[in-house]
């Protein structure tokens, strides 16, 4: 279980580090981006879509892996776990 544990703790850190260093850049424009549907809030449909272009990019064919970054990722940025992410959180996050 640890061997599986340290890559995935390692991959979420990296994932959060990318979205966080592009969102530092400009976080409400970043935040725009991520919000497809433009009705002020990244649901967690929105927030996959976007990652699973940067876990693409990368080779990640793991889905096991997959859904575990998404699901922990999004979770890290949702701060009051109502399954959306405000630009406020979002932003607090960054």
């Amino acid at each position: 279980m640890k061997k599986i544990m340290t890559p995935i703790v390692t991959v979420i850190a990296l994932l959060t580090f990318s979205f966080a260093a592009v969102a530092q850049q400009n976080p409400a424009r970043y935040f725009k981006r991520l919000d497809v549907n433009q009705d002020g809030a990244v649901t967690p449909d929105e927030f996959k879509a976007h990652s699973n272009l940067w876990m693409d990019k990368r080779g990640w064919t793991d889905e096991e892996r997959r859904a575990k970054v998404h699901l922990s990722t999004f979770k890290k940025r949702d701060g009051n776990s109502d399954g959306e992410i405000s630009l406020k959180e979002f932003i607090a996050s960054s």
